[in-house]
């Protein structure tokens, strides 16, 4: 397992994930990742109390290197609904 201690696990979803899968593949891409790392033995010194931090999307039409149409939007309108699905799975 590992030499030191875990003290959290962070998982980050970004645009990769807004662009590639149809929702319920990240849907179920998520809740396999989550479950694998609840369970999986090579993470066995995890403790059951060890925090799993989500972060959420960010909002894509805020992002200045995006032109806000239509990029922004369609980035925006797909990454409100992808966070939606996240916070389905968790």
């Amino acid at each position: 397992c590992f030499e030191k201690p875990i003290h959290a696990i962070v998982l980050l979803c970004g645009v990769n994930n807004v662009l590639d899968p149809r929702p319920t593949t990240f849907y179920r891409d998520v809740h396999s990742l989550i479950h694998s790392i609840k369970h999986h033995p090579k993470f066995g010194s995890i403790d059951k109390d060890t925090p799993l931090l989500i972060l959420g999307l960010p909002d894509f039409t805020k992002l200045p290197f995006l032109p806000s149409w239509p990029m922004g939007w369609i980035l925006g309108f797909r990454g409100r609904y992808i966070q939606h699905v996240l916070e389905t799975v968790i």
